[in-house]
């Protein structure tokens, strides 16, 4: 079957890519499908943008913003990979999304908190009894999988099936995707890193890390790298909007 044989594929190259990567953002997701899309036979690639075709937010979200010098097949695989962040619901202040967006959006599918113990704190921290939810990425992502080779279902579920698979198996080599840290002051985990506050002291110019910076060895970040290739191919790599897209015109 040519979608699972692109599924190992996808499996090698965010494998091999992530040895150098910090962390992801929507860019670093479209780093990782674009290095997949180039090891793809023209006849994976026929075969999953036909699949995106059949996506229910192919027109809304998928070829949204499409520039005019690039494949629109070789895009929607690219957004595809940042779809499962898109329909995440509106964060305080940000325009509301319709329902027919955020029905997509299961928040538990973007990680699995594996307790981590300082090995200093190791005799005073125990994980006894720390409950792991059977509902994680890693079930998410072999869930995915599967419902993605199933022929029995809709050629629409099975491509919402294939952005989840994208996405996750970045996500998952997201270290902060992937554990949670005990301590005294967190006894049941820093939810991956989300209770806790990076402060740079005054004078360092190292880089912050986090969500926002993916680091591709220690050359050039993650937009240099995107800008580097797509230029190489003729593209021009737009900055996204400071404001997200507008749901305005979609049906409840």
């Amino acid at each position: 079957c040519l979608i699972m044989k692109f599924i190992f594929a996808v499996f090698i190259v965010f494998t091999f890519l992530v040895l150098e990567a910090e962390a992801w953002n929507g860019t670093g997701h479209m780093v990782v499908a674009e290095l997949a899309w180039r090891g793809m036979s023209a006849s994976h690639r026929h075969a999953i943008s036909k699949l995106l075709k059949q996506h229910p937010h192919y027109q809304l979200l998928l070829a949204k913003d499409h520039p005019a010098d690039c494949d629109l097949d070789e895009w929607v695989f690219l957004q595809a990979a940042t779809w499962p962040d898109m329909i995440r619901p509106a964060r305080a202040g940000d325009e509301e999304k319709p329902s027919g967006v955020t029905q997509f959006h299961r928040s538990q599918w973007h990680y699995i908190n594996i307790p981590y113990v300082w090995p200093a704190d190791a005799g005073g921290i125990s994980t006894n009894g720390f409950n792991i939810p059977a509902t994680n990425i890693v079930w998410a992502l072999n869930n995915s999988a599967q419902m993605l080779g199933d022929k029995r279902l809709s050629a629409a579920e099975r491509a919402v099936s294939l952005c989840w698979v994208l996405h996750l198996v970045g996500d998952i080599h997201q270290p902060l995707h992937a554990a949670t840290l005990l301590t005294q002051a967190y006894p049941r985990g820093d939810m991956g890193g989300n209770a806790l506050a990076i402060v740079e002291a005054r004078g360092n110019n190292s880089r912050k890390p986090g969500k926002s910076s993916l680091v591709l060895g220690s050359t050039f970040g993650f937009r240099s790298y995107l800008h580097k290739h797509f230029r190489a191919r003729g593209y021009h790599f737009r900055r996204p909007a400071k404001r997200p897209p507008s749901f305005s015109r979609v049906s409840q």
